[in-house]
């Protein structure tokens, strides 16, 4: 802890050196959130990265521990444009409590637009900091009231489409994500399956997309390797289960 103190405090001098000069150049509060440079002199990123090369260097338990503690402290630090949070709402803002499908193909600058960002987004981003909504009864909770969130799932720009959602409590759900990587993994090796069967046919072929006792419908798979999805049934064209909606 004093460690990251000292880091911040060292700099000071540069965060208002740069105040200065932005103050007596006129260059405004939108030039420092699009300008990451910028920010990163002013506030530097909040993120701290984990080497999953040291991690697996360490004995299960100890990388366990590691790993868990630096999520742990991510999901309560601000992220800032430097870390890559927000997304491109116009006149420098990054955040919205409000779905902007309207905001499609690249600003001035030639940034995406909210719209045209990938992956595709539906809500926000709301906030800077996942605490931020998940917070009752204690951190990585459940959000009040106040931070639901609007959701346009369809992205069609139309209020009478949207939906209201309470952020949920984020206990435990590792398992879940896991769960649907090893499901997505399974429907993917039935594609390349079905791919090599056509090549070796040498005609299309249809097969059950199925993982963990769930069906999604079928997919037909020719050997140049063109998919036809329309007979998939709860489950996105990439063939990837998103517990979470990502």
């Amino acid at each position: 802890m004093m460690n990251a103190w000292l880091r911040r405090s060292r700099r000071l001098p540069v965060r208002l050196a740069v105040v200065a000069l932005l103050a007596g150049s006129g260059v405004g509060a939108w030039a420092i959130v699009t300008e990451v440079s910028l920010v990163e002199k002013l506030h530097g990123g909040a993120l701290e990265h984990t080497d999953e090369t040291a991690l697996r260097g360490m004995r299960n338990r100890d990388a366990y521990l590691d790993a868990f503690t630096h999520g742990d402290a991510i999901f309560s630090d601000l992220f800032n444009a430097v870390d890559g949070a927000g997304a491109n709402i116009g006149n420098g803002a990054r955040f919205s409590r409000f779905p902007r499908a309207d905001l499609v193909g690249n600003d001035a600058e030639g940034r995406a637009m909210w719209g045209s960002h990938i992956p595709k987004r539906i809500t926000g981003p709301d906030t800077n900091s996942c605490n931020s909504c998940h917070s009752l009864a204690a951190g990585d909770g459940a959000g009040d009231t106040g931070s639901n969130v609007i959701r346009d799932p369809g992205r069609t720009g139309n209020p009478a489409t949207w939906i209201s959602r309470n952020a949920p409590h984020v206990f435990g759900l590792g398992a879940i994500q896991r769960l649907a990587e090893e499901m997505t993994t399974k429907l993917k090796s039935i594609r390349d399956d079905a791919q090599q069967q056509a090549c070796a046919s040498g005609a299309p072929v249809t097969a059950t997309l199925a993982a963990k006792g769930t069906s999604f419908g079928s997919i037909t798979v020719s050997c140049s390797g063109t998919v036809d999805t329309s007979a998939i049934e709860g489950l996105d064209k990439d063939l990837i289960v998103k517990g979470f909606q990502w």
